[in-house]
């Protein structure tokens, strides 16, 4: 059977796809997976046929609109403001590309960013699987991921912010999604939008994350299924560096530091807060660049390692704890590695994970990326090494997602579903 599957954006929202379909691969399905040209290598390096649907995302996330969606925090209109004027700049590629790599597929599996997929498949006439990495469904245990994190309000509260998001999403994204529609010759959206059609078609939701983290509503539908997260471990024959190995073991475990996607407008100061914050510590640490933020030119201590790209599920285990942007993807590792994590969320849905993080024990009290200081960040790094409670958590918490096959549950939940449509 030949599957397509659809992501777009950082390396947190595309890096699971890719291990979902390295999945489907080794399950004996014909894959072929659309991304940005950024990920080509790691995409073909896993034997998976590429094509691109989008320019190289680094520099979609180091334009002004990328800054500002980065910077967002909990303002979820103009983090989804930022998302369609960077949608609608390769808007045109995304289509072209993705209808002309679809003809004789059999299937589209498409992650948040590329629901371009959804009509590609409605107006192929084959089935299509939604993706996400952190809930989305409308649920009144709690509110929509993206609305602030401080609000309680209930359950009408909760049920509530789902429509109100999907009718922002639609008034922000409607010119975007018509002209696809027309280019399709499919019918205008609904009054309600996009998440009302997937309802109302059934369209089957595979979630990446796992239960143990967040517990599946009783009140969303069978067609949504939480699998576990979709981990991609690091290939076999690759090896770290002669000098990092000899940090690594010349002292104490040391602390991570890395804003994955995230920048800040002045690196140098980012650079300095976190240097001043593992000083004040008195921790070791490896520091990471990520996709343009800490400068290794304000890394001068004998104790901070600077690394450009090295695999989390490789670095975390060796870790006393993890400091990092609350991200999907690096949230995921730091839990499977079982220490525990400090995060300075950004924007999107990084506030959400921080202070779930925070709730289930394994990380200390979030600190906003506008609140950051170097006193505030050493006593979070102190706090997360030393607290022996958090760190029994953590680890507790790691054995039980090592436990799990999130990417073996949804080829699973794929075949079921495949099989009654």
């Amino acid at each position: 059977m030949h599957i397509t599957l659809l992501a777009i954006g950082s390396r947190g929202d595309v890096q699971p796809m890719i291990a979902l379909g390295a999945g489907f691969k080794g399950a004996g399905y014909h894959v072929q997976l659309g991304a940005p040209a950024n990920f080509q290598s790691v995409i073909e390096e896993r034997g998976i046929d590429y094509f691109c649907i989008a320019p190289d995302f680094t520099k979609v996330m180091a334009s002004e609109t990328g800054y500002r969606m980065m910077t967002a925090g909990e303002n979820s209109i103009l983090y989804i403001d930022c998302i369609a004027r960077i949608a609608e700049t390769f808007s045109d590629q995304m289509m072209d590309s993705t209808w002309n790599a679809c003809q004789g597929t059999e299937a589209i599996v498409f992650n948040p960013f590329s629901q371009i997929g959804y009509l590609v498949g409605k107006k192929l006439g084959i089935p299509t699987w939604a993706t996400w990495i952190y809930p989305i469904g409308r649920t009144r245990h709690f509110p929509l991921v993206g609305t602030p994190t401080w609000l309680s309000l209930g359950i009408a509260y909760n049920r509530s912010t789902y429509f109100i998001y999907e009718m922002i999403g639609k008034y922000y994204l409607h010119g975007l999604f018509e002209e696809w529609r027309k280019w399709l010759k499919l019918k205008p959206m609904t009054f309600l939008g996009f998440f009302e059609e997937l309802y109302r078609e059934r369209i089957p939701f595979l979630y990446g994350y796992s239960e143990h983290i967040i517990p599946k509503p009783p009140d969303w539908p069978g067609w949504f299924s939480v699998t576990g997260y979709w981990f991609l471990d690091h290939l076999p024959n690759w090896q770290p560096s002669e000098a990092l190995v000899n940090f690594l073991t010349e002292g104490p475990p040391p602390v991570y530091v890395g804003f994955g996607s995230m920048r800040d407008g002045d690196a140098s100061r980012l650079a300095q807060i976190v240097v001043q914050a593992i000083k004040l510590s008195g921790q070791r640490a490896i520091l990471t660049k990520g996709w343009g933020g800490l400068d290794p030119e304000h890394v001068p201590e004998d104790d901070i390692f600077f690394i450009r790209n090295v695999p989390h599920d490789w670095l975390f285990p060796k870790m006393a704890a993890v400091v990092h942007h609350g991200g999907a993807g690096t949230t995921a590792a730091g839990l499977k590695a079982g220490v525990p994590s400090v995060i300075v969320p950004f924007s999107g849905d990084q506030p959400y994970w921080a202070k779930q993080m925070f709730t289930i024990g394994v990380s200390t009290q979030p600190i906003p990326y506008a609140n950051l200081s170097a006193p505030k960040l050493a006593a979070a790094i102190r706090k997360a090494t030393t607290d022996q409670q958090m760190r029994k958590h953590a680890a507790k918490i790691g054995r039980k997602i090592r436990a799990e096959d999130g990417v073996a549950r949804a080829i699973e939940v794929f075949e079921c579903s495949l099989a009654t449509r």
